[in-house]
């Protein structure tokens, strides 16, 4: 087992994505074995990798420690469909696993359907407040992981949104200043439960590269880009990637033979 547990290895890392194509076509109880066998840190590779639609039948099989931190560990959107696709008790169960960050987030995408503006809103992280010294605006800035935004959005003390401050504007202003002298306001904003279709063709795409959202108390809770506007699922563009990759290669059937042996090697207990 161990043989065929570093081949694995080495495939999933240099080929993920015939891995995970190779895997799909296991049965669920199978796929579930196999994701509670290898390395936790592999297992969330694959599953970001996986047709969703799979892996949401395989998660109610797989251990919900390993599932909740494939819901942790990949992007907010994949895990989002996930849910979507769970069942309501699994899905009260995962998100009671899930950090109280991410947990929120999603709960709060949850709440409105999928052809909404707010399921298809990137959640906001790193909102502004109207009352913040610009050096302590920066200052925060520096301490959030990741790509920082070119545009951030200032709320006020209920939460609501008042303006808007680019990231270059920020960096030039006094550091003594207050956020609220610098942000444009006026801004568009669009309410989470409209229809995504509905604003595919608002003006505000001219200016803005992403506009806010906000919910039926006009607090400030995401970010919507036009891409995401038009996307009617995170899964196009992965399965159009899938369907043009050459399968039935020597390595995927080699990758094949080996997923055989070490599920019955699984099985078996070794």
């Amino acid at each position: 087992m161990d043989t065929d547990l570093i081949l694995m290895e080495h495939f999933i890392s240099r080929h993920p994505m015939q891995a995970a194509q190779e895997l799909e076509r296991l049965r669920e109880e199978e796929i579930a074995a196999f994701l509670e066998a290898i390395p936790a840190g592999l297992a969330v590779k694959l599953a970001g990798l996986m047709n969703v639609y799979t892996l949401t039948k395989c998660l109610r099989r797989i251990k919900a420690g390993l599932a909740a931190e494939m819901l942790e560990k990949n992007d907010i959107q994949r895990a989002e469909l996930l849910l979507r696709q769970a069942d309501e008790a699994l899905r009260t169960q995962l998100l009671g696993l899930l950090s109280p960050n991410r947990s929120q987030l999603l709960r709060e995408k949850l709440e409105y359907p999928d052809y909404t503006v707010g399921a298809r809103m990137l959640p906001l992280e790193l909102p502004l407040r109207e009352d913040m010294a610009v050096k302590d605006a920066i200052n925060a800035l520096r301490g959030e992981k990741g790509r920082k935004p070119s545009t951030l959005y200032i709320a006020g003390r209920d939460g609501a949104l008042i303006g808007a401050v680019s990231m270059q504007a920020l960096l030039l202003a006094e550091e003594d200043g207050k956020v609220s002298d610098i942000m444009e306001t006026g801004i568009p904003k669009f309410f989470a439960g409209l229809p995504a279709e509905s604003v595919i063709d608002h003006p505000g795409w001219y200016e803005h590269l992403a506009i806010p959202v906000v919910d039926g108390s006009d607090k400030l809770i995401g970010t919507l880009t036009l891409e995401a506007a038009r996307k009617g699922s995170a899964e196009t563009g992965e399965e159009l990637a899938k369907h043009i990759m050459q399968t039935g290669s020597a390595l995927g059937e080699l990758y094949r033979i080996g997923l055989t042996a070490f599920l019955q090697s699984v099985s078996r207990g070794e």
